[in-house]
C-alpha cells in the first residue's frame, strides 16, 4: 500500500492498481479520502506520506450485518484483513456477496459500528 498527498490540492489517499488501464503512463490511480473511486493523478503531483496500516475489526467493519458489512474485510490463514487498497480491491467490488458497504471514509473512520 502506498499513501500519497496531492501537492496541488492537499488531498490524501491511496494508490491502487489500475486494472482497467484508465490512467496515462504519467499517472497513478488514487482513491482520495472521502471517495470510493480512483482518480488518475499526475505522478509529479504526488508525494508519498506515512500512514497507519489498516487493522480491521470484525465487529466495527460490520461482519454479520448483511448489506452493512464492509466489502473489503476478509479472513484468511493470517486472520482478518482489510483489502480496500490491495490487488483484491476490484475483485471484491465486483463480487456478488451479501456485504454491500463500500466506504468512502478513511481508516479508521470507515469502521462505523
Amino acid at each position: 500500500m502506498k499513501r500519497v498527498r496531492n501537492k496541488e490540492t492537499g488531498e490524501e489517499g491511496f494508490v491502487i492498481m489500475d486494472s482497467f488501464r484508465c490512467c496515462s503512463s504519467e499517472e497513478d490511480l488514487v482513491v482520495y479520502d472521502g471517495s470510493s473511486h480512483g482518480y488518475g493523478t499526475d505522478r509529479d503531483l504526488l508525494e508519498e506520506i506515512s500512514f497507519v496500516c489498516p487493522s480491521p475489526d470484525v465487529k466495527k467493519c460490520g461482519a454479520g450485518r448483511g448489506d452493512d458489512c464492509c466489502i473489503f474485510i476478509t479472513v484468511g490463514p493470517d486472520g482478518v484483513a482489510c483489502e480496500r487498497f490491495t490487488d483484491l480491491r476490484n475483485t471484491l467490488i465486483f463480487k456478488s456477496m451479501t456485504a454491500k458497504r463500500n466506504p468512502a471514509e478513511p481508516y479508521p473512520e470507515c469502521m462505523i459500528f
